[in-house]
Formats: structure tokens, C-alpha cells, sequence
């Protein structure tokens, strides 16, 4: 994808992260908002890749209890 276009896919993207009626609606859906940008998902994976096992098993596990919500 283009430089350019990636740009503007997520300038986009946290504008409708910004957008009151968007907000009020994830509010009433209990739906959590908070949007990161890709240099941000990249340092986040890299940040788990990098986590001692004992970590990653906790995480793992606190996972599995809280899958549909609960």
C-alpha cells in the first residue's frame, strides 16, 4: 500500500475514534476505546514476543477467564 494512502487510512481511523456520536455509542455498548496507532501495535507485540514465559502464562490464563465478556 502506498505511503500516502497508509496515512491517510489512519488519520481516518483515529478521527472516527475522536467522533462523539461514535464515542456515545461505544459508551452504551460497554465497548472499550482506545485506538493505538501501528508504530504502537508493533512495540506492543514486540514488548509480549519478549515477555518471560511466566508472564506470557499469565497472561494467557487471564485471558481464557475473561473470553465472551465474562
Amino acid at each position: 500500500m502506498p505511503l500516502e494512502r497508509a496515512n491517510a487510512l489512519q488519520r481516518a481511523f483515529l478521527a472516527a475514534h475522536r467522533d462523539p456520536r461514535y464515542l456515545e455509542e461505544a459508551a452504551r455498548l460497554r465497548l472499550d476505546v482506545s485506538p493505538i496507532v501501528g508504530d504502537e501495535v508493533l512495540q506492543a507485540i514486540d514488548r509480549i514476543a519478549h515477555a518471560s514465559p511466566e508472564l506470557q502464562d499469565y497472561v494467557r490464563k487471564l485471558l481464557s477467564e475473561t473470553k465472551g465478556g465474562g
